[in-house]
């Protein structure tokens, strides 16, 4: 197994520091400088102290997740600070159902939220290797199967994988089992700690792609003009929070437009537009990650009094609904969808789809930024079910819903603006 610093580190002799590290070096002689430069495998030196102290520095290199470690037919490098336990498995192994295979700028790598560590496919030998541990195998087992290739690195490669957990000998604690490959994904790289991504308001775009407007044009056809609400609520921020609930069942006489627009009004109106460094933000009822509110509220409009079927986008700058399509099957399917994942027995009077213009947040955020757009929907959430629940109205989100159906519907790219969240709201039935 080769060892080799990894390409961002700077050795000197005095330490070796990357972005983020700087370690000091204390006593470093010429000969173990040498040695941590070519990091060979068996260094010769004629002092013993020599070797105690190049072999204490490669520790502390590795322990900071400074070293990949290359065999015959993968490169594993870690992606942050992270001693490899380097094992001797027993038993069989075989590909963890949390190891995914991706391209990388040019590269094929397997990476997995289970530890900071990277895998880098150099040798096409490698592919065949990995197909043959689709289905547990032992080392012995896996020697048989690969007979040309070197037995000592296949050794290497195998025990490195286990260290890695891209291997696992297929049990599991009860905490793993309930992690669904796409959640602890998702959960490992929307946070910091098990990846070497920048995260945060890294701007990876400006100067290269145009930021989106804080507003998104409205259709200039059916516009509904609508009011501002003439009194305030009498409920107390307490009075809502204990109160709120979720309530499926929407009374006989249904919502109406005059309710619709101060709930509109309350929840997702544009309080100020203004613009910092040539980018437009917006102050809104709710708080947004970064004052960049990417989200759209869309109405499909079942039965409100003042107001006829269809479907309408809220713009929430000049408080109006503009309508963007008859109520039609796609409409229709949105309700039935609503109506089964809420386990209702008919239709909302009124579901308002919430959707993300994605690059809003994408253009200034990096790693975290669908994860944030998330955090975003929850307190508009909140915000929605604690206005509804001051306005005796009936509200309820929803766990799922279709993007692909809203994007039809809409006439939208399901990458550039989608659903991710759906509430219901309408009228309270009589008690």
């Amino acid at each position: 197994m080769r060892l080799k610093l990894i390409p961002e580190a700077i050795l000197k002799k005095e330490g070796v520091e990357t972005s983020t590290i700087s370690l000091k070096f204390n006593h470093l002689t010429p000969a173990v400088y040498q040695a941590l430069q070519t990091l060979e495998e068996e260094p010769h030196f004629e002092d013993i102290e020599e070797l105690s102290c190049y072999y204490y520095y490669l520790d502390l290199l590795k322990k900071h997740g400074l070293i990949i470690y290359r065999t015959p037919l993968i490169e594993l490098v870690p992606l942050n600070a992270n001693f490899l336990h380097e094992e001797s498995p027993e038993g069989a192994y075989q590909l963890s159902r949390f190891a995914l295979c991706r391209s990388d700028n040019g590269e094929l790598i397997i990476e997995t939220p289970l530890s900071p560590l990277r895998v880098h496919l150099y040798n096409p030998d490698a592919l065949p290797f990995f197909f043959a541990l689709r289905k547990p195998l032992t080392l012995e087992e896996i020697l048989k199967e690969f007979l040309h290739l070197p037995a000592e690195g296949v050794k290497e490669t195998f025990s490195l994988l286990v260290s890695a957990k891209i291997l696992t000998n297929g049990e599991e604690s009860p905490n793993s089992r309930q992690w669904e490959f796409h959640d602890l994904f998702f959960h490992s790289r929307s946070r910091e700690g098990r990846h070497n991504a920048p995260i945060g308001g890294t701007f990876r775009f400006k100067g290269a792609i145009p930021s989106q407007p804080a507003i998104k044009p409205c259709t200039q056809k059916g516009i509904i003009e609508l009011q501002k609400p003439e009194k305030t609520l009498t409920f107390s921020i307490e009075e809502a929070i204990l109160q709120r609930k979720s309530i499926r069942k929407h009374g006989e006489k249904p919502i109406t437009l005059q309710q619709l627009e101060e709930f509109l009004y309350r929840c997702a109106r544009v309080k100020k537009l203004f613009i910092r460094e040539e980018e437009e933000f917006t102050s809104r009822p709710y708080p947004g990650g970064g004052s960049l509110y990417e989200f759209e509220l869309y109405l499909v409009v079942y039965n409100c009094e003042g107001i006829k079927q269809g479907v309408y986008h809220y713009h929430p700058l000049a408080h109006q609904l503009c309508n963007v399509s008859e109520f039609n099957s796609l409409a229709e399917k949105l309700l039935h969808d609503a109506k089964r994942s809420s386990a209702k027995e008919e239709y909302p009077q009124v579901l308002i789809v919430v959707s993300a213009r994605f690059q809003r947040v994408f253009w200034k955020y990096q790693s975290m930024a669908y994860a944030l757009i998330l955090k975003d929907l929850g307190v508009l959430i909140q915000t929605m079910y604690l206005v509804a629940t001051a306005m005796e109205l009936a509200p309820c989100a929803i766990g799922s819903g279709n993007s692909d159906l809203f994007c039809e519907l809409i006439g939208t790219n399901y990458l550039e603006e989608s659903s991710v969240g759906e509430f219901m709201l309408g009228s309270l039935p009589v008690a």
